[in-house]
């Protein structure tokens, strides 16, 4: 028999190991608005603390005082941080939708995954282009009782999807019966699948590794059971599993 020693995952209070520049990004922007948004609410929290000791100190029940400064502050102070919190976040949001590297569109992704959203599994399909003979595979979660040791209950998948380090990969998700969301959280991914609509996502992994997500939209009874595992290995690895695959 195996030896297994289970360990607790690291991202189990916080966030994923981080495996794209996207995800990073977006991890240090969560960083960032929380800072503010601690100043926020320990200043809040002093001024109500301060005006209630105030008032009963002076022992007024009701009073309305009126300050042209006061009144410039509290109105200065929330927009300075919704400024520091809008622009990045659009910077952001518009890197989301561009080629990782690249200034322009005009840099070509290495490999193109068709995601498909059914209910309630997955349907991928590999290739080049739209043109092109494509190798497709479905996607179902593994049942508790078949688990190995070493496998996520609810997380592992019969069918993993296998890329390249070190290649951009562009994600045309859509879906075949209702909306779904194919989210991997370390690489920065969250696209929803709408049915009828062809949505694009580019991702870029940075090291080797085996990086799960689910579906983060509520589309039915057994929305749970709709993990992704995305599995990154290098360059001839992956050829050696898509010739098997098609084989």
């Amino acid at each position: 028999m195996t030896d297994f020693t289970w360990t607790r995952p690291t991202w189990t209070y916080c966030f994923q190991d981080s495996a794209s520049h996207i995800a990073t990004a977006i991890q240090n922007f969560h960083s960032d608005v929380m800072v503010i948004m601690l100043f926020v609410v320990g200043f809040v929290l002093y001024m109500l603390i301060k005006t209630c000791l105030l008032a009963r100190k002076a022992k007024q029940v009701y009073a309305i005082n009126h300050g042209t400064r006061i009144e410039i502050v509290w109105t200065i102070l929330p927009r300075i941080a919704v400024s520091r919190i809008a622009l990045p976040s659009w910077t952001l949001l518009y890197s989301t939708d561009r080629i990782p590297g690249s200034r322009d569109h005009t840099n070509l992704f290495d490999l193109t995954l068709k995601v498909i959203g059914r209910q309630w599994y997955w349907v991928y399909e590999y290739g080049l282009n739209l043109a092109e003979e494509r190798l497709s595979f479905e996607s179902y979660m593994v049942p508790t009782d078949e688990l190995t040791p070493g496998d996520l209950r609810l997380l592992e998948v019969d069918n993993r999807v296998v890329v390249p380090v070190h290649r951009v990969i562009r994600v045309l998700i859509t879906a075949g019966d209702v909306i779904h969301s194919w989210t991997v959280p370390s690489l920065g991914v969250k696209c929803d699948a709408i049915p009828g609509r062809l949505n694009q996502v580019f991702f870029y992994a940075n090291r080797e590794g085996v990086y799960t997500g689910q579906c983060s939209e509520l589309c039915g009874t057994y929305h749970r059971f709709m993990p992704i595992v995305v599995e990154r290995v290098s360059l001839k690895d992956a050829l050696s599993w898509m010739v098997a695959q098609g084989e």
